[in-house]
């Protein structure tokens, strides 16, 4: 049987087998899978053993959280061999907070600046923990808030870095204060010219003002008049070269 149905100003006829037709079109788009992104279907058919073997395996800690302030579902191994702590130990991020950060004003701090975390959906923050072995080592964390249940948090062990900046800032201040205060005059340079130069190299060229110095070359710091400038030039060069030459900043 045959109907003729009015579509718009289309005549259309609906036939059975147009009707089979529209039924299978229509069970096909229902049915069709979800679109894998281009990153890779892999993860949607992986066993579950193999995720959580990739999360125990990384080289950085990682912690599911199931509240902001409440239960830890999962630490992985490297939490464990670097904060110290297993997940007895630390049910809840407040137990983990009271645990390793044992000093009351500190914890208050880094509580207020993990809910402001919350609070703004995620972000990292670099603080100093009391690791199980009784040792402070300072972790950066980086935290995303997937959900209100559920949190990602990884901890990441940044102490030697830490410390190398920081033994670099005070190797500078330590430089800073000798290249200052030395009696001996000492001038910075890029190639020819003068990038910085100590009180005692102002002194030697009588200039009152560093910002005078700062820009100029080797010759044009040179005397010019009644006396050789090639032999001037050639003496301030050999001065430069026998104070880089006899400092070293090992001694610093």
């Amino acid at each position: 049987m045959t109907k003729v149905s009015k579509v718009g100003s289309v005549i259309q006829k609906t036939t059975p087998a147009n009707k089979t037709a529209r039924a299978l079109k229509t069970f096909e788009t229902k049915e069709k899978p979800t679109t894998k992104p281009e990153r890779g279907s892999w993860v949607y058919d992986a066993d579950k053993k193999d995720l959580i073997s990739i999360l125990d395996n990384l080289p950085c800690g990682v912690a599911i959280l199931g509240s902001p302030f409440g239960n830890v579902h999962f630490i992985n191994k490297a939490i464990v061999s670097t904060l110290g702590y297993t997940l007895p130990d630390t049910p809840s991020t407040k137990a983990m907070f009271k645990q390793a950060i044992p000093d009351p004003k500190k914890r208050r701090e880094a509580w207020k600046l993990w809910k402001e975390l919350v609070k703004s959906g995620g972000g990292t923050t670099i603080n100093q923990y009391l690791c199980g072995d009784g040792q402070v080592r300072i972790f950066e964390n980086r935290s995303v808030i997937l959900r209100k249940d559920l949190i990602v948090n990884l901890w990441i062990d940044v102490t030697r870095r830490e410390t190398a900046e920081a033994q670099l800032r005070e190797s500078e201040a330590r430089f800073r204060s000798f290249f200052e205060e030395s009696a001996d005059p000492f001038l910075l340079l890029d190639g020819n010219c003068v990038v910085d130069c100590n009180p005692a190299a102002q002194k030697m060229f009588d200039c009152p003002d560093r910002d005078l110095m700062v820009g100029k070359t080797i010759e044009a710091l040179s005397p010019a008049d009644g006396v050789n400038t090639a032999e001037s030039n050639t003496a301030l060069r050999y001065l430069v070269l026998i104070s880089i030459d006899e400092v070293s900043l090992d001694t610093l």
